[in-house]
């Protein structure tokens, strides 16, 4: 049956056309696009894939051709319901979280590396990053909600860091990290089970470092992460901001390297 959010589908064929638009302008080295179909050309992943294949599902396509995270935040009224029940979803909590009156609800996405848009599908921003964000609620909340009401077809970016202990891009407390870093998960069992509200502890035996005890484990164990995102509204279904999360991994001792850079993340850490 066909799905129930025509809205949303017709959002995520949107961005799927936005990506097919720069694939041909930026890479036609890498992929053949035609009337019907999307052939990739990157050695060892050569595929062909039909559109109509996808017309229920286009974020499925998009998940198949781009190596980066998307979500969907759809812009609503806030009212009653339509939402998944959180701690502030009642709609008190939610005019008190959302000044403009509206509101922000992650309406569809695709995540591999950054967040589960499955645990967080339905909720707005306050449910997506509080408790997780130390200080949102009461610091961020009432000025992201009304930044994202000024978000333009233009769009934004802006990066954020945080450190972690493993190489891969991919966070190990997320359910397919099983999947996919065996070896790392092996060795540092301990992310399946971490309080990610807790991650920056540095107690014996909790949060995501528990191998860097000293000065001297930070520069062989620590990895500094960052995420380059960008927000857009759609020139079409415009009451969708498309958000994009690309991620990457180096470790902290590479930094040496870069003293500018070295100096740059100092600045923003004190």
């Amino acid at each position: 049956a066909p799905r129930s959010d025509q809205d949303v589908v017709a959002a995520e064929q949107e961005v799927l056309e936005m990506v097919l638009q720069w694939m041909a302008k930026h890479a036609p080295d890498r992929f053949n696009i035609g009337v019907d179909e999307v052939r990739t050309l990157t050695s060892g992943y050569e595929h062909l894939f039909r559109f109509a294949d996808f017309a229920d599902c286009p974020f499925k396509l998009v998940a198949l051709l781009i190596q980066e995270d998307v979500v969907l935040m759809r812009e609503e009224d806030v009212v009653e319901g339509g939402m998944k029940d959180f701690g502030r979803s009642s709609v008190e909590s939610q005019m008190e979280d959302h000044p403009t009156g509206k509101r922000h609800v992650l309406a569809s996405g695709l995540s591999c590396f950054s967040t589960n848009v499955v645990k967080r599908h339905m909720l707005p921003m306050s449910g997506i990053h509080h408790p997780a964000v130390p200080g949102f609620q009461s610091q961020l909340q009432h000025a992201m909600n009304r930044f994202m009401t000024q978000v333009t077809t233009q769009g934004y970016f802006r990066h954020n860091y945080m450190f972690q202990d493993f190489d891969c891009v991919l966070l190990l407390d997320h359910p397919w990290a099983r999947h996919v870093c065996q070896e790392e998960l092996q060795s540092r069992s301990h992310h399946q089970a971490a309080d990610r509200s807790a991650r920056f502890s540095v107690a014996a035996g909790t949060g995501f470092f528990k191998s860097v005890r000293g000065a001297s484990d930070v520069r062989r164990e620590m990895r500094l992460r960052c995420e380059y995102q960008t927000l857009r509204r759609l020139p079409k279904n415009t009451n969708f901001i498309v958000f994009t999360i690309k991620n990457y991994v180096d470790a902290l001792q590479h930094l040496e390297a870069e003293p500018t850079a070295a100096l740059a993340l100092s600045a923003a850490i004190r």
